[in-house]
């Protein structure tokens, strides 16, 4: 059962017994009313930091704050702007002051003296007014709430909706992946194993063999790292630790790892970082950075070519430029190199996964660098890569 109250008026005039005109008007009406009263309305202003009232009945003319005053300084407070205020006077009646009353603020106006059959029907016109509008505006907060709730909704489920097709995107990646890149090197690797295990063979020809098994095997690695970088980097995210690497250092493991690359197609590898270069970075990121644009400069470089790793400190960040002597780039396929998965054989038929590039910027622009390359097709490539410094 819905509990009711009595409706609370505050009525505002300095002259008391105004006011006690106003309260015996009251109790000709069926409906039970609680009153406060305030001298003026600086008085008034006070109540009202403390209770919102139902009604506001003021007069005109009163020390300190006048009633037009009063009601405009009601209506500039959010929280109050909503309580009708009837204004009541027994000297400003004219049109000219029933408009002045209206503009601002007043819902309704009264002249003295004052009739109670006329003032309480006024009264509970307004009154039933307000509860109207209060209620509307009730349901209208109700509905915006709900409507930001479904958005939300919308928008966790366009969330879901857009992850859901990533990570079907990045399963059918894999699945490609698996399937034929990883495929391949992998049965070449069985094929030669097989060969040593039911035909046996000399120490000449394992040696031989030795360099095709190496290839394979190399090969596996950096397909199953890119591929297992790439996943994670499109399931969870790239979320870099930087700490200062030395560039140094890294190129220098990376040459290490690819040495025999290097050395089956006679490439020379020439370092020309030194213990200068320190970036800000994500070591782990920096480091598979650095490992595949070296091979992939291996892997586009001619035979007795040469591959030069050069930097340079730029203001707050480090340059590294990886140049070959290799095929170059088309300049059509320049402009989505890192974007897609495009892949391309290199100059002894070497096929990677299309995973490198876009990997290295990704990470690199998670780290707060860039990415570029310059190319000629037929004279080699440059790829420079800018890392913010400490």
């Amino acid at each position: 059962m819905m509990e009711t109250r009595n409706y609370l008026i505050l009525l505002v005039d300095d002259q008391p017994e105004n006011i006690n005109q106003l309260i015996e008007c009251f109790k000709v009406s069926a409906t039970p009313y609680d009153t406060l009263r305030a001298s003026d309305g600086k008085m008034a202003l006070k109540i009202l930091e403390k209770v919102t009232p139902d009604l506001i009945i003021t007069d005109w003319e009163m020390p300190i704050m006048d009633g037009i005053t009063f009601i405009k300084k009601v209506k500039a407070i959010p929280a109050l702007k909503d309580i009708p205020i009837i204004m009541c006077t027994g000297i400003m009646t004219t049109a000219e002051n029933l408009q002045m009353a209206l503009d601002a603020g007043a819902v309704d106006y009264l002249k003295k003296p004052i009739h109670a059959i006329e003032l309480t029907a006024r009264m509970s016109s307004m009154l039933k007014l307000s509860s109207l509008y209060k209620q509307v505006k009730k349901q209208n907060e109700e509905i915006k709430q709900q409507n930001e709730e479904i958005n939300q909704q919308n928008e966790e489920i366009t969330v879901q909706t857009e992850l859901l097709t990533q990570m079907n995107v990045t399963k059918d990646k894999l699945f490609a992946i698996i399937g034929h890149d990883l495929r391949t090197p992998i049965n070449s690797l069985k094929a030669i194993l097989d060969l040593v295990a039911i035909q046996g063979i000399t120490e000449h020809e394992l040696w031989e063999l030795s360099k095709g098994l190496q290839k394979q095997v190399s090969s596996i690695y950096f397909t199953l790292n890119n591929l297992l970088q790439w996943a994670n980097a499109h399931l969870q995210g790239i979320n870099p630790t930087p700490t200062p690497c030395n560039l140094q250092q890294l190129i220098a493991e990376s040459i290490n790892l690819l040495f025999s690359t290097a050395r089956n197609k006679e490439i020379t590898i020439v370092n020309q970082l030194d213990e200068t270069s320190i970036v800000f970075a994500d070591a782990n990121q920096v480091d598979l950075i650095c490992r595949n644009l070296l091979s992939n400069a291996l892997k586009f470089t001619f035979a007795g070519g040469v591959v030069t790793i050069k930097g340079e400190l730029l203001g707050k960040h480090y340059q590294l430029s990886i140049q070959d002597t290799g095929q170059g780039i088309q300049p059509a396929i320049q402009d989505r190199l890192f974007t897609s998965h495009h892949t391309t054989y290199g100059t002894h038929g070497e096929k990677g996964t299309g995973l490198g590039l876009s990997l290295c910027k990704d990470f690199i622009e998670k780290n707060g660098g860039t990415i570029w390359v310059e190319s000629e097709v037929g004279k080699g490539s440059t790829f420079h890569i800018t890392l913010p410094t400490l």
